[in-house]
């Protein structure tokens, strides 16, 4: 249990404290930026816009995409919920 608060703890202190912020702007602006070139990338593709939110569930995916490949990379797992929490801030 001590280990998962661990993760936890160490996502929300990368994602509320600044750190990747600081490495890649407010999680809005910077999603919306993905979103952009994603929408660039996929616009015969889709037949809708990708949203920062969207962004934020994605890059979720990929990271359990990830897991799946190394179940015990901690890494993806502070990721992910990183992504969460950041997708919490936009919908606030």
């Amino acid at each position: 249990m001590e280990d998962q608060q661990d993760v936890e703890l160490e996502a929300r202190k990368i994602v509320r404290n600044g750190i990747r912020e600081a490495a890649y702007g407010e999680p809005g602006k910077d999603f919306m930026r993905t979103a952009t070139m994603w929408n660039g990338y996929l616009k015969d593709k889709l037949r809708g816009d990708i949203s920062p939110e969207d962004v934020a569930t994605m890059m979720v995916m990929l990271k359990l995409s990830r897991l799946a490949e190394t179940p015990h990379h901690r890494d993806s797992v502070v990721d992910a919920i990183g992504y969460m929490i950041c997708y919490d801030r936009l919908e606030s």
